[in-house]
């Protein structure tokens, strides 16, 4: 994914989470989901969105990882884990 000139400012994350959005195509969104090492190989369809959310709960800091691959408005995200 593409984020130069992004800053992600974490101190102000304090309150209980941070949610940064990145629009991107559908072959960025498999290569992020590659990385991650949950891509199942099928081509991330349109209107397809990888939601990731960063949590500091007392000073510990965790992280979801959420995809939606319908373009129905009503499809809900479901959550992925992530190995390791």
């Amino acid at each position: 994914m593409y984020f130069r000139g992004a800053v992600l400012d974490f101190e102000h994350c304090s309150l209980y989470v941070c949610f940064c959005s990145f629009m991107q195509h559908d072959t960025t969104i498999a290569a992020f989901m590659s990385a991650l090492k949950v891509f199942n190989g099928i081509k991330p369809p349109y209107a397809s969105a990888v939601l990731v959310e960063l949590f500091n709960i007392s000073g510990q800091f965790f992280v979801e990882v959420w995809y939606r691959n319908d373009s129905d408005i009503h499809a809900e995200p479901f959550q992925m884990i992530i190995p390791g």
